[in-house]
């Protein structure tokens, strides 16, 4: 209800069933995943099926890690893949001539009480326990097995991993430098060295 009261004229779910009607030509998607796969199909799909002229993507996944997901190793001035998915964009609205922008903001905490938080986009994510020692020595077939959690470094986990890894890292990054805070934060457990 805050989005309709901020002026948003219609908040849908996130599914390649929904379309705008026809007199909306703006559209507006929040995602905190990166712009490939299953939310790029989202995205066209919604786009391709509506009369939008005008289409923006906030998505909390920084540039640097669509970088790293799309095995571009230099870090580049311009943001190349936010400028690509927006040309994608104007081709799904079907004209180049229309507005497709791409940009990061830092959408990561939700608060459920004044000093409790979570991190909505990485529920799924948990520190590394004992168990997780076994999965992550399967995903390594022909590689020297690991002993313990602490002789897990970022390099030797599966590549899904190290990007949500090197995505919560950017996310707190920026919001740490949102709210202009001293890096004199602690954290225990063979996750945090990683």
């Amino acid at each position: 209800s805050k989005l309709l009261q901020a002026g948003a004229l219609n908040v849908k779910e996130f599914s390649s069933f929904e379309a705008g009607v026809p007199e909306q030509a703006k559209a507006v998607f929040v995602v905190s995943t990166l712009l490939k796969g299953r939310t790029a199909d989202v995205i066209r799909d919604i786009v391709t099926l509506s009369s939008f002229q005008y289409c923006v993507v906030i998505t909390a996944v920084s540039h640097s890690v669509h970088l790293l997901a799309n095995n571009v190793t230099t870090e580049l001035e311009q943001e190349l893949v936010f400028e690509q998915f927006g040309e994608l964009l104007c081709q799904w609205m079907g004209n180049m001539n229309y507005t497709g922008e791409v940009m990061h903001l830092p959408i990561l905490l939700a608060p459920l009480a004044p000093h409790l938080f979570i991190t909505a986009p990485y529920s799924s994510f948990f520190s590394f326990v004992p168990q997780d020692l076994k999965l992550l020595n399967n995903t390594r077939r022909d590689k020297k097995k690991f002993g313990s959690l602490n002789d897990v470094d970022y390099h030797s986990l599966p590549f899904e991993l190290q990007i949500q890894i090197k995505s919560l890292v950017s996310s707190l990054n920026s919001i740490f430098e949102l709210v202009q805070l001293k890096e004199e934060c602690f954290a225990v457990g063979p996750t945090s060295r990683i």
